[in-house]
């Protein structure tokens, strides 16, 4: 056996696309990183006596990865997760039963592929060695049990190839390798593959396999603190001056985010499921610290709109991101949280500003009103003067400040056709409130009104609405 996944191991690494081997954070090897490969060909695996093409979703998705963080990486970086063929790849982990045996698919033939000059990436080497050792020692076991009644004799079979998988295939790349998703992906292999040996009862892998999860969680921790601590870092003056749409800081946070959720929420069952949601939940809280903190601090106090834009944008970005690759995660739900709260805060300051003297009247006499006082007490509690004049100011601007409002939120958020249209119904629904609330405090002190005839009827606020959705 060993001689067989020596010659196995060695042929397969032959057949090994490149791969980028710098971290993220380390900036000296950006350009070292960028000469060595990484973009991938296309390739094939072959299974059973025919080789059939498909695509090296790993390699995609890793090469892209590295982008997530690194600072040596330009705003503008056009790498796009491959999500979709990565979630394809993920199904077909899926151990299922064929003629009553759970499996995880068919190892790669070598002799095939070398001959159609196929490639692979590592995380597709790593799975089709996995495989045959799963299955040859599942094989093993059957006859070792039923021939010698004799389990310990097993154990000793494969100890020596199990080694020599660890040394040759596991120490090296967990030595050279920078890429946190190709770890993400090999641990949630191992765990399929410890799942699949459990329903078959072969235990004679289980320390290995074991010992190989806490390995590759080790090193995950080891890729992924350093974005972290990125996090925490002051961003550079371009950065901080980007443009508000599709900002730096809100791209690394979701690429690396969509990552990550991509392989948990795929392997929920798994006891690394909760470690990982942690590890999600602190590289979000400290996104939205970065953002306030060194973006949204460097907005003028006063451009309250502003602020509430860029935040609207950045939120709305990560979530479109989500739901484009169906991730439903908490912090999808936590992100729609923040986006509606920002909203909110931007149609009120976009309704305080075009309608500042309506808002100050509502917001200061509101609450001296009392329906069960007489309008003469009521009156007294007020600014009649003042109220009069909002009316005559409001029947003559409401229409003008609608349109104003309408171009404001159009040239903001008009390449985000839905939000843009929810956002001009809630700036006027709450321009219509806010009127409402001011004719309450009117009628409150007036049966009849002396500038009656500067009140403006609320349906004709409502069909301004209704022109508007």
């Amino acid at each position: 056996y060993i001689e067989s996944f020596t010659v196995y191991i060695q042929t397969l690494l032959k057949l090994e696309k490149n791969r980028l081997q710098a971290p993220w954070i380390i900036r000296q090897n950006f350009e070292q990183s960028l000469s060595s490969g990484g973009s991938g060909d296309k390739g094939s695996s072959a299974h059973g006596g025919s080789s059939t093409t498909s695509a090296s979703s790993w390699q995609l998705l890793s090469s892209s990865a590295y982008k997530l963080i690194n600072r040596t990486f330009a705003a503008d970086d056009t790498a796009s997760l491959d999500v979709s063929r990565a979630q394809t790849l993920i199904k077909d982990s899926q151990h299922k039963p064929v003629d009553g045996l759970t499996t995880l698919g068919h190892p790669i033939v070598c002799h095939i592929a070398a001959s159609q000059k196929e490639s692979f990436s590592f995380e597709e080497i790593f799975k089709s060695v996995y495989i045959l050792l799963s299955d040859t020692t599942t094989s093993e076991h059957i006859f070792d049990t039923e021939f010698f009644k004799d389990e310990a004799l097993h154990s000793h079979i494969f100890s020596i190839s199990v080694k020599y998988i660890d040394d040759y295939l596991v120490q090296p790349y967990l030595t050279e390798s920078h890429n946190i998703l190709s770890v993400l992906a090999l641990i949630y292999f191992v765990d399929v593959l410890q799942r699949m040996m459990q329903e078959r009862e072969v235990a004679v892998l289980d320390t290995h396999l074991e010992q190989l999860n806490m390995r590759l969680i080790v090193k995950f921790k080891e890729l992924f603190d350093p974005n972290i601590a990125a996090l925490r870092e002051p961003l550079t003056r371009s950065e901080i001056d980007a443009e508000l749409k599709d900002h730096i800081l809100t791209k690394r946070f979701s690429r690396l985010s969509i990552g990550v959720h991509l392989f948990n929420s795929a392997n929920k069952d798994s006891a690394n499921h909760h470690m990982l949601e942690s590890n999600l939940r602190q590289l979000r809280e400290l996104y939205l610290k970065a953002l306030n903190n060194q973006v949204i601090s460097t907005i003028e106090s006063s451009d309250v709109k502003r602020r509430c834009t860029f935040l609207i944008h950045a939120f709305d970005f990560i979530l479109s991101q989500y739901i484009h690759f169906h991730i439903d995660c908490n912090d999808g739900i936590e992100f729609q949280k923040h986006l509606e709260e920002e909203v909110s805060a931007f149609v009120r300051y976009q309704i305080e500003d075009q309608f500042s003297s309506l808002c100050a009247f509502v917001s200061h006499f509101e609450a001296a009103i009392n329906k069960k006082c007489s309008e003469e007490e009521n009156r007294s509690r007020v600014d009649q003067a003042a109220m009069a004049k909002v009316a005559k100011q409001f029947q003559l601007e409401w229409q003008r400040g609608i349109e104003a409002i309408v171009f404001d939120v159009d040239r903001r958020f008009g390449d985000l056709p839905s939000l843009c249209a929810d956002i001009r119904r809630q700036s006027m629904l709450h321009l219509l409130m806010m009127y409402s609330r001011f004719r309450n405090v009117v009628y409150a002190c007036f049966t009849n009104p002396p500038f009656r005839s500067n009140l403006i009827s609320p349906d004709r606020i409502m069909n301004a609405v209704d022109l508007d959705r």
